[in-house]
């Protein structure tokens, strides 16, 4: 089962109050992803839901050790942390009786214990949602740019065979019969076309891949390539031309 279907799972057992499951699917899911946001989950889940101070606190730190971690979550998770060391030492001072302990987790051994360090979105929130929609915009909008890419071929080879019977009647830019220059025409009207849906093709790609990489959680797309596409027309020669720099 992968990490998605996991953490999936995870905010159905949030979400019908079945928090300690909950709590043992998102760590399931972040063993076999290593996503941070996982871990947030479940410091916020063992802090509101289950007022477990410690073992929030405890999955807090681990978040925010965590490469992975959101740099705008940082600050109000310290702020957190801070806030549950006050909670605690008032606590103690007053005598008052610590919370329950949270039940253990459905089939997570003793080994599975609360690692060092975790912050994490609201628990309300499902952490897999948005990405997933992201992803699978990506995904479509990537197989729409390979389609494109597809059509731009079959119409330059329509192009270069117009271009190749145009040839029988011009030399260069000059056509000795009607034919040709009818034929010059269609073809570079053609390759237009496909040069057209080529560059539409690659933009497409380029947003799919970058929807697709954003959902996996890296921030920031590629950066330092380009790649330029200009077409090359005339009466009697078509085609496209390239400009990268990487």
């Amino acid at each position: 089962m992968s990490a998605e279907d996991l953490a999936s799972q995870a905010y159905t057992a949030y979400a019908a109050g079945k928090f300690t499951e909950a709590i043992a699917l998102y760590m399931k899911s972040y063993e076999s992803s290593s996503v941070a946001a996982s871990l947030l989950n479940v410091a916020m889940i063992y802090d509101h839901n289950l007022h477990e101070r410690e073992a929030a606190s405890e999955y807090y730190r681990r978040y925010l050790r965590a490469p992975d971690a959101d740099s705008d979550r940082v600050k109000k998770v310290n702020e957190r942390l801070i806030a549950l060391k006050r909670e605690t030492e008032e606590a103690s001072q007053s005598g008052a009786a610590a919370p329950p302990a949270a039940a253990p987790m459905p089939g997570a051994s003793a080994s599975a214990a609360p690692p060092p360090a975790t912050g994490a979105p609201a628990a309300k929130t499902a952490p897999t949602s948005s990405s997933n929609g992201i992803r699978t915009a990506g995904l479509v909008t990537g197989a729409i740019g390979i389609l494109s890419l597809g059509t731009s071929g079959v119409l330059s080879l329509v192009a270069r065979n117009k271009n190749s019977d145009a040839d029988a009647y011009c030399t260069g830019n000059v056509c000795s019969d009607q034919r040709g220059v009818d034929l010059a025409h269609q073809a570079g009207n053609t390759a237009t076309v496909a040069t057209v849906t080529f560059v539409s093709g690659l933009a497409l790609l380029g947003t799919g891949v970058v929807l697709y990489v954003i959902s996996s959680g890296k921030k920031d797309a590629p950066q330092g390539a380009s790649l330029s596409v200009a077409p090359a027309v005339g009466p009697t020669a078509s085609g496209v031309n390239f400009f990268g720099r990487f």
